[in-house]
């Protein structure tokens, strides 16, 4: 019984900090960031051991640099979307994790070979309370959508049912 508190204790927290994170985002420092310094702490920040254990291939172009960004909010975005892609994988399934820059642009890039999604979901997935989830708020990615809009970004999401999805996060290069 007591774990069965402490679960629904962990629950109702979440549910708080995603609706005060979405009703009034926090408006922090932005400071030039190692990309690759910013993705490897994301990564390791995941608690990988709640999820099915899969292959998880970090491609990081070495070159990549720095970019403007608020660390912690930034952290955020990518841990939502990364363990989105864990909650849909299968056991053995690989989730990607590529880094690149294009002309002026900064992607990261995030796919698995999860589940899918439907363009009927893809098309409501960042409205509040939106959720496909049992225990889910609806926040996580319409907290996504605003953080990475807030940092000069945009969100591309292609998903196949049954194939899986990429997060394509795009960056304007900030002066």
């Amino acid at each position: 019984m007591t774990g069965f508190i402490l679960n629904e204790i962990d629950t109702l927290d979440s549910v708080v900090n995603n609706f005060l994170a979405f009703a009034k985002p926090k408006r922090g420092n932005k400071t030039y960031e190692s990309i690759a310094d910013l993705l490897d702490f994301t990564i390791r920040s995941i608690p990988m051991e709640k999820y099915n254990p899969v292959h998880l291939i970090r491609e990081i172009d070495p070159d990549i640099g720095n970019h403007l960004f608020d660390r912690n909010l930034v952290v955020q975005a990518f841990s939502n979307i990364i363990i989105n892609a864990f909650q849909c994988s299968e056991k053995d399934d690989r989730i990607f994790i590529r880094a690149y820059r294009k002309d002026s642009e900064l992607f990261i890039e995030i796919k698995d070979e999860g589940c899918g999604m439907s363009e009927e979901i893809i098309s409501k997935m960042y409205n509040p309370f939106f959720t496909t989830k049992e225990t889910g708020t609806g926040l996580g990615l319409s907290i996504v959508h605003r953080i990475i809009e807030e940092h000069n970004g945009s969100i591309h999401v292609e998903s196949k049912q049954g194939q899986g999805t990429l997060f394509r996060l795009k960056f304007q290069e900030t002066t």
